[in-house]
């Protein structure tokens, strides 16, 4: 904060200074508001009518009262057309109130620089008395003349003022009473008789009367109003933005999904064609081989299941630097067929002092190129933010096929350079096409031999055709991933899933009953248990097998790096198996 300048003025002067702000101000850059406080509390001194030049550049302002010996700092805190927010002050004493007062000393008349004029001393000067009469003169030696009607001697010249008091500072007191004149000295006697003497000198100056009696003290003023309250304080300058934090660890890769629905179970194989009656013994002809049972039909493949997540991830580590005007490529996503759900955000961060005009990111189909809609804004990047982020809402992209979502970022640069990263997620709303169907199922078995038929007997009938075989379930193409990282029991949602332990405390994960939650038979729940987790422990509500062992149930153990799969196969019957499963 500058001290621009040190002034000096008196109680009753109310003057108006001026302030030039173009040492500070930039080119191009104005005055948007300039607000004055003065910084010494109890003072009756006022800063009032702060009016901005014409220029922008400068402004005006009045000072006025105060108490005699204030010192205080008037304080301006200035606003720009470019976010400054600048402070300075001008520091000010109050001298001189313009009144008058005598040196007691030497009696001259000097500027006053105690304070306004003290009361009348009470009471006015006694007159000086009357001088002496002079003596009378001697007898003279002629012979006695006439009785001489010898004049009265003078009176004596008035005793001079006294000097006036210097009363102390405060309000004035009331007249003191006017003393009374001095006695009147005696009148000489009448000189004998003879020639009239020489008249006698003047008497001396009688003393100065006493002075008056001091008036009685004036009744205390009444107390002032209280004066009005002081405008506020500036407000502080807002502190700058936190740097953004690290971007977090990219999650360990799920396991790959099984592409090829399990094959289904071989049709049954056709049942023997009925006996032929057996026929008297000759030389007829072997009776016909039974029909061969007909292909089991092997399971249809699996689409893509729903609430399937994906993401891609361009960290700040990574960032790239944009041109002004020209769209880039910040990362992008490759989606199976499907009704996808997307979603993200780009950053931007001005490099040294950046300024922008505008800031705007989007999710396209294709490359560096913004989307119809135009995209979702940040903001301009100033001197006082350089660092602003787009934030994208949530987009449907309807794939008919495999196609790759382009996280994109343009930005409108004035000045200095930008910097962008962010990331994109999406999440599948309605599954993709069905797979490819699954091979082809085993042959029936061969029908026996038909039994040799009498000789010119009939041929027995063909044998009935085997039912085909129940088409197998649909397998997964991926195995969708759900977080958890505390105890968790399972919910509808979860069959097909992968869940995914992620804490380095021991959890239970349980398998809810089939009262709670009906899972159809055959569902499949995969537990993992990443590297660095706790023990995590498998329950079930209801009856578990652990593969391989045909007596033991209950509760598994998954320790770290593990991996295990439970089957559901009867309405209350699971079967789980793994590695690093005990």
């Amino acid at each position: 904060m500058a001290l621009l300048a040190k002034e000096c003025k008196q109680i009753v002067e109310r003057i108006r200074y001026h302030v030039d702000c173009d040492v500070w101000l930039a080119p191009g850059e104005v005055l948007t508001g300039v607000n004055a406080t003065i910084d010494l509390q109890g003072t009756t001194a006022a800063v009032d009518t702060v009016t901005i030049d014409a220029d922008n550049r400068g402004f005006h302002y009045f000072v006025s009262g105060g108490n005699l010996g204030d010192q205080f700092n008037v304080i301006f805190n200035q606003t720009t057309s470019r976010g400054q927010v600048h402070f300075d002050h001008v520091q000010f004493n109050i001298g001189t109130n313009g009144g008058n007062n005598f040196s007691a000393g030497t009696q001259v008349l000097m500027q006053s620089i105690v304070g306004p004029t003290g009361p009348t001393g009470s009471g006015t000067g006694g007159g000086g008395g009357t001088g002496f009469t002079g003596p009378t003169g001697s007898t003279g030696a002629g012979a006695t003349g006439p009785t001489g009607a010898g004049a009265t001697g003078p009176s004596g010249a008035a005793g001079g003022t006294g000097p006036a008091g210097i009363g102390p500072s405060g309000p004035t007191g009331p007249t003191g009473t006017t003393a009374a004149p001095g006695a009147t000295g005696p009148t000489g006697s009448i000189g004998g008789v003879g020639n009239t003497g020489p008249t006698g000198a003047t008497g001396l100056v009688g003393a100065t009367g006493s002075t008056g009696a001091g008036g009685a003290a004036g009744t205390q003023g009444a107390v002032g109003a209280t004066g009005p309250t002081g405008p506020a304080g500036p407000t502080g300058i807002q502190g700058v933005t936190g740097p953004t934090g690290p971007t977090g660890f990219t999650g360990s890769t799920g396991p790959t999904g099984i592409g090829t629905g399990a094959t289904g179970p071989t049709g049954s194989a056709g049942s023997n064609g009925a006996a032929g009656p057996t026929g008297n013994t000759g030389a007829g002809a072997t009776g016909p081989t039974g029909s061969t049972g007909p292909l089991g039909t092997g399971p249809t493949g699996a689409s893509v299941g729903a609430g399937a997540y994906n993401q891609a991830v361009l960290s700040y580590a990574s960032r790239i630097t944009l041109a002004g005007g020209t769209t880039r490529d910040v990362t992008s996503l490759l989606l199976p067929a499907g009704d996808w759900d997307v979603y993200g955000f780009v950053d931007f961060e001005g490099v040294g002092s950046t300024v922008t005009t505008y800031n705007v990111g989007g999710l396209n189909t294709t490359s560096a190129t913004l989307p119809a809609n135009g995209g979702s804004y940040g903001g301009p990047i100033t001197p006082s933010n350089q660092d602003v982020t787009a934030s994208l809402t949530e987009t449907r992209f309807n794939l008919a096929s495999p196609a790759t979502i382009y996280l994109v970022a343009n930005s409108g640069i004035s000045s200095g350079g930008v910097v962008a990263w962010g990331e994109i997620h999406a999440r599948l709303a309605v599954g993709g096409p069905t797979g490819s169907t699954g091979a082809t199922g085993f042959n029936g078995t061969v029908g026996g031999t038909g039994p040799t038929g009498p000789n010119g007997g009939p041929t027995g009938s063909t044998g009935v055709t085997g039912s085909t075989g129940n088409t197998g379930p649909t397998g997964p193409s991926n195995i969708p991933q759900s977080i958890e990282s505390t105890t968790y029991t399972t919910v509808l949602a979860d069959a097909g899933r992968q869940l995914y332990h992620n804490s380095g405390s021991a959890h239970t994960f349980t398998i809810d009953s089939n009262a709670n939650v009906a899972y159809p038979i055959g569902t499949c729940i995969t537990f993992i248990n990443p590297t660095g987790s706790g023990a995590l422990t498998i329950a079930c509500s209801d009856t578990m097998y652990f593969a391989g062992q045909t007596s033991t149930t209950g509760s598994r153990t998954l320790t770290a790096v593990g991996i295990a799969t439970a089957v559901k196969v009867t309405a209350t019957t699971w079967i789980i198996s793994g590695g690093n499963l005990t």
